[in-house]
């Protein structure tokens, strides 16, 4: 646990944070989580560790902030939006979300390669399930005929596997994964 209290709205608090966060995030494009030490992520962020401790527990504390923060990022813009009719805003939340990961492509390979992977995995599959949980569940223009929270679940999982499957295999472009899940996604609406 940090060992002081610390003022979370100060400005410096906020842009040490931020250093600590990218020195991390710049280190994991190239090393695994268990590579990294605290020396090498304070010496990334320039500042001491003292002020690394003052902040967080230890790297892994850090590592989590890291990939919550990736996770609002992914679904954060399709949480936010205004759009209405369900069809739309599940293209704008895949659009956005494989831009996303696209995007931060390398960051999440590594992050889904270190020894943590299993929770880091779990949080992704989370943001992921989150997501399309929300659109499934209130979209009333599915054609199903099993309870939509059930659906949503299984549906979810399908997406989140086969959205981790193309980012670790990097075998279809961006624009070739959006138009396969689309496709499959447009079928429930038949």
């Amino acid at each position: 646990m940090p060992s002081k209290i610390v003022n979370e709205n100060d400005l410096r608090v906020k842009r040490t944070k931020l250093h600590i966060t990218n020195a991390l995030t710049a280190l994991l494009e190239t090393n695994s989580i268990d590579k990294i030490s605290v020396a090498m992520i304070c010496d990334e962020a320039m500042v001491n560790r003292a002020t690394f401790y003052k902040h967080y527990d230890d790297k892994y504390q850090l590592l989590k902030q890291v990939v919550y923060a990736l996770k609002e990022t992914l679904i954060g813009d399709v949480i936010k939006s205004n759009i209405t009719d369900y069809r739309q805003k599940y293209s704008f939340l895949l659009d956005n979300m494989i831009t996303n990961m696209h995007t931060r492509r390398q960051l999440i390979v590594s992050l889904l390669k270190n020894s943590h992977n299993r929770e880091i995995h779990g949080i992704f599959m989370g943001a992921i399930k989150e997501a399309i949980i929300d659109l499934v569940v209130n979209d009333r223009d599915l054609n199903i005929q099993v309870p939509s929270d059930l659906f949503a679940e299984f549906y979810s999982g399908g997406v989140s596997a086969l959205l981790l499957s193309w980012i670790l295999e990097n075998k279809y472009t961006e624009k070739q994964i959006k138009q396969i899940i689309m496709h499959i996604v447009m079928q429930i609406y038949k």
